[in-house]
């Protein structure tokens, strides 16, 4: 049973279809296609914020939930989305979807089906199960917020997830997200084959440089084999800790569903910031940030 974020398939010049992330992952199992129910949900991810803005324009509809195959089949909510058209309906997690518009829904693909074929400001007349009785739900879909937008949704504010079966590549790897307690975490999931997330590494370079001595540390984790993860540590000349993440594990905690992904962490251990893509423009406002975090105490 995977996790469905429901959308259109969707690649970039940082995502390869068949890499370890999008295989081993089994909550990942649609994932580009499908970690937030909505119509090419997670289609852009990878590129600059310029590329996103014109993807956001496209009047993609959006319900506003991640949902899994039921254990005998049906389509389950897992995630309701703050402030999405599926919130707004009162939909909760664990809500089994049955149908909509008088349309079966045996499998998660269906959802997305149907969905795919609404746009914004359509109505979705919804049978949920809940606690064993049915019910209809009418949800107003809404224009897609914005990939970038999704994810800080489900992660600004929230605390970061447990770091999971990692192994050292290089430099000092928490076996544990607590040991970052009191420090401001730069979280970076990434891969050798990625082309975006090696842009970004000059970048996390230079924060690594400024501000350890601070109370900074950056952490760069990889699906990558240890052995692939140390080649391309020394080929792109990282200074700061690597770790491979070769279960996905860690990768899974933090619904990674697009690389590269920076997590900013402030010293009480809550998620304050999440980066998605290359996006240069981004980097003065990070830096602020960073700046901020430090001055928290």
């Amino acid at each position: 049973m995977g996790l469905s974020v429901f959308g259109s398939a969707t690649s970039s010049s940082g995502s390869r279809a068949g890499s370890p992330w999008m295989r081993s992952l089994a909550w990942q199992q649609m994932l580009h296609r499908a970690v937030l129910l909505a119509v090419a949900v997670l289609s852009s991810m990878l590129v600059a914020g310029q590329a996103r803005a014109a993807d956001n324009a496209s009047g993609r509809a959006w319900l506003g939930v991640a949902m899994r195959s039921g254990p005998a089949g049906g389509v389950v909510v897992d995630y309701v989305f703050k402030t999405s058209p599926a919130a707004k309906a009162a939909l909760k997690e664990g809500d089994m979807l049955v149908s909509a518009d008088r349309a079966p829904f045996d499998k998660p693909s269906d959802v997305v089906a149907h969905v795919r074929r609404r746009r914004p400001g359509m109505s979705l007349n919804v049978v949920v199960r809940r606690g064993g009785r049915e019910r209809p739900v009418k949800v107003l879909l809404e224009s897609h917020p914005g990939d970038e937008a999704l994810v800080r949704l489900m992660h600004v504010g929230s605390p970061a997830p447990e770091l999971e079966r990692l192994s050292p590549v290089q430099g000092k790897v928490p076996k544990a997200i607590n040991e970052l307690r009191g420090q401001v975490a730069i979280v970076h999931f990434w891969a050798s084959w990625c082309s975006n997330c090696r842009l970004v590494t000059p970048t996390l370079a230079k924060w690594h440089k400024r501000y350890a001595k601070r109370g900074v540390k950056v952490l760069g984790i990889t699906a990558d084999a240890v052995q692939t993860a140390t080649e391309t540590t020394t080929r792109w000349k990282i200074p700061y800790a690597v770790a491979s993440d070769g279960q996905q594990k860690t990768a899974a905690a933090y619904r990674v569903n697009a690389i590269p992904a920076v997590y900013v962490v402030d010293r009480k251990g809550v998620i304050r910031e999440v980066l998605i893509g290359y996006d240069p423009t981004r980097r003065a406002a990070t830096e602020k940030l960073i700046e901020k975090l430090l001055s928290e105490h």
